[in-house]
C-alpha cells in the first residue's frame, strides 16, 4: 500500500497514509482551486498516470518542474520511489533516502506495482485496471451512465473486455479470439494468393463442373492406359513428379507474362491527343474557353506521355525476353519428361494424351481443392464466432450477476429506506448502467459510487481515488453511509470531501480521524497561490 508522498512545492512537505479510507478534507465552505483535486491527481500520477501532466501544468508554469518522492509498503517492507514533471516517462527506484537506484520506464514501474499488489491476471495492465476507478474531475470518468468507460472514445466492446478481464474470466475467450485472428489471417492470405493468381478462383458452380470434368478425365485416362502393362496409377506417379510440377509452374508463369505483354501493348497502342481542330470544336460548345491554355496543359501531357512511352516499350522488351525463356524451359522440360517416360517403355502415342489428361487433372484438383480450403476455413471462421459468442454471453451473465448482487447488497446500505438497487446490464457489444425511470443526479452518482465499491470488493482492484465532486448532490444520509462503507475496506480508498458540518457527528468523526491531508484557502497544497490575477 501507500505509505507516504513527499514533494517540495507542497505546504505540508510530507503526506503519509494508512491502510483503508484516506481523506483530503476541504473547508467547510467548500472553497474552490485549493488543491483538493490537484493531489488526487498526483495519487494517479505516481499509481503511473500521465493526466496530471495533461490536466494539471499550470502547476509547473506557475511554480517549476518538481518531483515527487513516495514510498510503498507490502507485507512489512518498504518500496521507495521517485517520479517528477520534466521526466515524467522515467521513475526512479530509490534507497531510503531517495537516492536513485534504477531507472524504470512507467510501463516497467507499472508491471512491478502489478507484481506488488500481487494482481494475478495476465491479460490486463496496471494502468488499465486503476486508471478507470480513479475518478478525479479533471479525468473527466464520472458518466454515471457509463461507468465502464475512461475516455467516451473507447468502444463497448473494449470496456465489457477490461471488465471481464479484471474478473480474470478472459482466458477462454483470448484462446478463441487467437483462433479467428489465425482463421482471419488464413482467408486474407487466400484472398490475396486468389488476387495474384497464386491459386485458382472459383465458385460453386465452376467446382461442381469441375467433379464432372474429373470424372471424364478419369475415364478417359483408364480408356487411354488400356493395352499398356501399367496401371492408370502408375501412369500418373510416372507423370505426376517434380518435374510435371515445374512444367505447370512455368506454364504459369508463362500465362502471367503472356497477360503482363499484352497490357503493355493495349498501352502502347493508345496515345490519345487533342489536334487543332478538336480544340477549335472546343469552342462551339465552350466559347470562352482559353484554347492557349489547353495547348500548353496538352503538350505537358504529350511530354509525360513519351516519357512513359519509353517506358513501355523498354518493359516490352523484357517481358518478351522472359516469354522465350519461359518457353524455352516449358519445351526443356516437357522432353525430359518425355525421356522419362520412354524409358519406361510408353509408346509415345498412349503418352503423350495421357500428359494432357494428367494436366488437366491436376488442374482441376488443384481449383477443387483451393476451393475446398477455402469454405473450411469460412465455416471454421464462422463456427469460432458463434462459440466465443456463446463462451462471452455466458461470461458475462455471470459477471453481472455477481456485480449485482453485489451492488443490490451495498445499496441497501446507501439507501436504508428501501430503495431500489441500480443494475448493469451487459451484452457482447453494449451495457447501461443505472435505475429506470430514475434520473436524478445525486442518485446517479450515489450509483457510480456504489458500482466502484462493487468492483473494489469482488476484484483485484488495489484501491478507489474519489473526487469531492461525486458527493456534491448526493443527500447527507446516503453520504454518511458510503462513509460508513469505505471505512470498512482493507484496501486503500483515497477521498476528497468537504462541507463536513452538515454530516453526523459520527460521520465527522470517522473522516477526521481518516484525514491525511486538510486544506482551506488559507493552507492550499502547493506554496504559490496564482488563483488571483497576476
Amino acid at each position: 500500500m501507500l505509505k507516504e508522498i513527499s514533494c517540495t512545492i507542497f505546504n505540508e512537505k510530507t503526506v503519509k497514509f494508512h491502510k483503508g479510507l484516506n481523506v483530503v478534507l476541504g473547508d467547510r465552505i467548500a472553497s474552490n482551486s485549493i488543491g483538493k483535486s490537484t493531489f488526487l491527481m498526483i495519487l494517479d500520477f505516481i499509481f503511473g498516470g500521465r493526466s496530471y501532466i495533461d490536466k494539471n501544468s499550470d502547476v509547473v508554469s506557475n511554480i517549476s518542474e518538481h518531483e515527487f518522492k513516495y514510498c510503498f509498503e507490502f507485507e512489512g517492507e518498504p518500496y521507495y520511489f521517485k517520479r517528477g514533471t520534466k521526466n515524467y516517462q522515467t521513475v526512479f527506484l530509490c534507497d531510503k533516502d531517495y537516492n536513485p537506484i534504477d531507472d524504470l520506464g512507467v510501463d516497467k514501474y507499472t508491471q512491478r506495482l502489478k507484481e506488488l499488489y500481487k494482481i494475478g491476471i495476465e491479460d490486463i495492465s496496471f494502468r488499465s485496471i486503476v486508471s478507470l476507478y480513479s475518478r478525479v474531475w479533471q479525468k473527466s470518468n464520472f458518466d454515471v451512465k457509463k461507468p465502464l468507460h475512461e475516455v467516451s472514445k473507447q468502444t463497448n466492446q473494449d470496456v465489457i473486455n477490461n471488465l471481464i478481464k479484471l474478473f480474470n474470466q478472459y482466458n477462454g475467450i483470448k484462446k478463441l479470439e487467437a483462433e479467428i485472428k489465425a482463421l482471419n489471417d488464413s482467408q486474407s492470405a487466400i484472398r490475396k494468393a486468389e488476387r495474384f493468381s497464386h491459386i485458382p478462383k472459383i465458385n460453386k458452380t465452376t467446382y461442381n463442373k469441375n467433379l464432372r470434368e474429373l470424372e471424364k478425365i478419369n475415364t478417359e485416362m483408364e480408356k487411354t492406359a488400356l493395352g499398356i502393362s501399367y496401371t492408370v496409377a502408375d501412369i500418373v506417379n510416372a507423370i505426376n513428379n517434380e518435374l510435371a510440377e515445374e512444367l505447370r509452374n512455368y506454364k504459369r508463369q508463362r500465362s502471367t507474362q503472356e497477360s503482363k505483354l499484352k497490357r503493355i501493348r493495349k498501352d502502347l497502342s493508345i496515345r490519345e491527343s487533342l489536334n487543332d481542330q478538336q480544340f477549335r470544336k472546343l469552342t462551339d460548345f465552350f466559347p470562352s474557353v482559353n484554347l492557349e491554355k489547353l495547348k500548353d496543359i496538352e503538350n505537358f501531357h504529350d511530354s509525360i506521355t513519351n516519357i512513359l512511352h519509353d517506358e513501355l516499350i523498354k518493359a516490352e522488351k523484357e517481358t518478351s525476353i522472359e516469354l522465350e525463356y519461359l518457353q524455352h524451359k516449358i519445351a526443356e522440360t516437357e522432353d525430359k519428361i518425355t525421356n522419362i517416360v520412354a524409358n519406361k517403355s510408353f509408346s509415345k502415342e498412349v503418352i503423350q494424351p495421357l500428359l494432357e489428361l494428367s494436366s488437366a487433372l491436376y488442374q482441376k484438383q488443384n481449383e477443387n481443392t483451393a476451393y475446398i480450403k477455402k469454405l473450411s476455413v469460412a465455416d471454421d471462421l464462422k463456427s469460432t464466432k458463434e462459440k466465443l459468442s456463446l463462451v462471452k454471453s455466458q461470461i458475462i451473465i455471470e459477471v453481472y450477476n455477481i456485480i449485482n448482487n453485489r451492488i443490490d447488497s451495498l445499496n441497501q446500505i446507501v439507501h436504508k429506506d428501501g430503495r431500489r438497487s441500480p443494475k448493469i446490464v451487459l451484452t457482447e457489444n453494449n451495457y447501461s448502467y443505472g435505475i429506470e425511470d430514475n434520473t436524478g443526479t445525486g442518485e446517479a452518482f450515489a450509483n457510480l459510487i456504489t458500482f466502484d465499491l462493487a468492483i473494489l470488493e469482488l476484484t483485484d482492484l488495489p484501491f478507489l481515488i474519489h473526487d469531492s465532486m461525486l458527493f456534491k448532490n448526493i443527500e447527507n444520509s446516503s453520504v454518511e453511509n458510503i462513509i460508513d462503507i469505505y471505512n470498512v475496506f482493507g484496501k486503500q480508498i483515497f477521498i476528497s470531501i468537504d462541507e463536513i458540518e452538515k454530516y453526523s457527528e459520527e460521520t465527522k468523526k470517522i473522516i477526521q480521524s481518516k484525514k491525511v491531508l486538510e486544506l482551506s484557502t488559507t493552507k492550499l497544497l502547493f506554496i504559490k497561490d496564482w488563483r488571483k490575477s497576476k
